[in-house]
């Protein structure tokens, strides 16, 4: 026997679990706690979201480092082989 103007959980609770539509407390709990739980999801999404977008964030700026330091390391060792190359030449002399 269901309550009038129960919810669908409150229906499951009664069907399923078999407790009494008196047990009013107990549904009005399992409500109060089923959208805390909404709630905790939400914020959880939220945060999720927020740490990805952190994380691409850095990844992005990692990587950008890591390429412009690969360049300027290459002009680096392409610079020193044209030293030693002159240093050769004018040693030679």
């Amino acid at each position: 026997m269901l309550a009038k103007g129960s919810t669908n959980l409150q229906q499951i609770i009664i069907v399923e679990f078999g407790f009494k539509p008196y047990s009013v407390m107990f549904m009005k709990l399992c409500c109060v706690m089923s959208a805390e739980l909404k709630q905790q999801l939400v914020n959880t999404d939220e945060q999720v979201t927020r740490e990805d977008s952190n994380l691409m964030y850095w990844k992005q700026f990692r990587d950008k480092g890591q390429h412009e330091n690969d360049k300027t390391i290459h002009l680096l060792e392409q610079e020193l082989v044209d030293m030693e190359a002159s240093f050769t030449e004018i040693s030679s002399r």
